[in-house]
């Protein structure tokens, strides 16, 4: 497992045996949205389905937008 942190927190880490997904925090509001959205997007692993998501990777949400999404939580993490 790799893990990123932000002042003590984990805000997003992958299974580096695998890397097939990564599992980050998410907006409370956007969860459905995304879900909705992208077939990539779904229940993370371990973590609450409330606060997480997990994006698979070579599915549906272009890299670019998992990119963006992933810096919006780092962001959100730091504030």
């Amino acid at each position: 497992m790799l893990a990123f942190y932000v002042g003590g927190r984990i805000f997003c880490f992958f299974d580096i045996d695998r890397f097939d997904a990564c599992t980050v925090q998410c907006d409370l509001d956007r969860i459905d949205e995304l879900k909705a959205r992208y077939m990539a997007v779904g229940t993370p692993y371990n973590m609450s389905p409330k606060h997480w998501i997990s994006i698979r990777f070579n599915d549906d949400m272009p890299d670019d937008e998992i990119k963006q999404w992933v810096k919006k939580i780092l962001q959100y993490s730091i504030a």
